[in-house]
C-alpha cells in the first residue's frame, strides 16, 4: 500500500511542510472524528467526542516516555470537532487541516470543504471542483494521520483502515486505537 501511496510532487512538498508545521512542536497524536454516512448507514455505533479523549488520555497515562501534547483532528462533522476541541484544548495544542494550512500560509479553500455530518455525495455531487478539493484534502488528511506517533480512528471507517495500511508495521499496532471495532471481526 505504501508504494502505491505516492503523491504528485507538488502535494508532496505541501505534506511535508504541514507535517514540519506540527512537528515544531513535538510529536503529535493524530484522530480522526467519524460521523457522517456511517451513523446514517448505521456501520457504525454512536462514538462521543468524549471518547475519543478518554482514549487519548488512556495512551497518554501509559505512555512511559511524555505524552504527546499536540493533536491533529480529522473530521466531518464541525460540531463534534467544537465538541473534541473544547475538552482537548486545555492539555493539548489542537490542529485541524485549516490551522495547518494557515500556519503555511495556504488557502483552507483550496483544500478543504465543509461537510458538517453530511454524505459527501450529497454535499459534493455535480461539482466537479469540489470533489478536486475533496480528493486534495483527502490525501492531505490520511497521509498526515498515518505519520503521526499515535493514531485514534475507528476501524469501520474505511479511512481508519486506508491508515493503517500506509503505517503498515513501522509504528507498531499497539498505536493504532479503534474506538468501534477490531480490525477483523475474527479478532474481536
Amino acid at each position: 500500500m505504501r508504494a502505491l501511496w505516492n503523491p504528485v510532487p507538488a502535494f508532496k512538498t505541501l505534506i511535508f511542510g504541514l507535517y514540519e508545521a506540527v512537528q515544531r512542536f513535538g510529536c503529535y497524536y493524530a484522530v480522526h472524528l467519524r460521523r457522517g454516512d456511517k451513523l446514517s448507514t448505521h456501520e457504525m455505533r454512536h462514538i462521543s467526542a468524549g471518547m475519543y479523549y478518554q482514549s487519548v488520555m488512556n495512551t497518554c497515562r501509559q505512555q512511559s516516555a511524555m505524552c504527546c501534547t499536540n493533536l491533529f483532528v480529522v473530521y466531518d462533522d464541525r460540531k463534534l470537532y467544537n465538541e473534541f476541541h473544547q475538552m482537548s484544548a486545555k492539555k493539548f495544542r489542537v490542529f485541524d487541516l485549516g490551522k495547518l494550512l494557515a500556519m503555511e500560509k495556504k488557502s483552507r479553500y483550496d483544500y478543504t470543504i465543509e461537510l458538517n455530518g453530511m454524505n459527501v455525495y450529497d454535499v459534493l455531487k455535480d461539482n466537479q471542483s469540489q470533489w478536486f478539493i475533496h480528493t486534495r484534502e483527502v490525501i492531505v488528511s490520511i497521509t498526515l494521520l498515518s505519520l503521526a506517533d499515535h493514531v485514534f480512528c475507528t476501524f469501520s471507517s474505511n479511512f481508519c483502515r486506508v491508515v493503517a495500511l500506509l503505517r503498515g508495521n513501522r509504528c507498531g499496532f499497539d498505536t493504532l486505537h479503534s474506538l468501534d471495532t477490531s480490525w477483523h471481526k475474527s479478532l474481536e
